[in-house]
């Protein structure tokens, strides 16, 4: 795939800075309990109705010093980045990419920078690229299963993908009666829970052998 980053404007929070895609809009959610989403721009795609094909950057996050939690467990508004890092997403819009278990959203790289004494993080640099084509007024969605291991604020998922998780608690308390439905989040994974789901897909295979 190729990564265009031409459409990405800068913006700063302190010491870190976010790329946001110029065409990607913070909006009301038609759900009321959702607040808010984001959505590719009206009128803005090509002759196909494309806004954001697959493959393009829709956010590039450097996040430093304050916005790093280091060791702690998640909170409502972070996004897990490494086993023992969390990122606060507060003040920047990509906080607003809902979840869906069938998502045109993903993480497609992390790197951190750790302090050489105790290896905490102190720079987290990560990319989110449009999984397949969006289109105009087409919400963007995250799944969440593929970064955090445990959620501080679990909830019921009303995506209505024929893979949905229907609860999600954060991928180690995912459901293991579906071998396929883990299956498709190998596509998607951050590396810190690549181990975590191949357990997972293991267990879901025992299952499925001893029935």
């Amino acid at each position: 795939m190729e990564h265009k980053e031409s459409r990405l404007v800068a913006r700063k929070w302190g010491d870190s800075v976010a790329w946001e895609h110029a065409l990607v809009e913070k909006r009301r959610h038609p759900q009321q309990d959702v607040g808010f989403g984001l959505y590719a721009a009206s009128a803005s795609g090509d002759d196909s109705g494309v806004v954001i094909p697959a493959g393009e950057v829709v956010y590039r996050v450097v996040a430093r010093s304050h916005a790093i939690a280091n060791g702690k467990a998640a909170s409502r508004g972070s996004l897990q980045m490494g086993s023992d890092v969390h990122v606060n997403s507060e003040g920047w819009t990509w906080a607003f990419l809902n979840h869906s278990c069938a998502p045109n959203v993903r993480l497609l790289s992390v790197t951190t920078a750790r302090d050489s004494d105790d290896g905490a993080a102190t720079e987290v640099d990560f990319t989110l690229v449009a999984l397949k084509n969006i289109g105009a007024d087409e919400e963007l969605t995250f799944n969440y299963l593929s970064t955090e291991e445990a959620m501080a604020a679990p909830f019921a998922c009303a995506c209505g993908s024929a893979a949905c998780f229907r609860t999600i608690r954060g991928l180690a308390h995912a459901d293991t009666s579906d071998e396929a439905r883990l299956r498709d989040l190998e596509c998607v994974v951050a590396p810190h829970l690549a181990n975590l789901l191949e357990a997972k897909v293991q267990q879901a295979s025992a299952k499925s052998v001893n029935l």
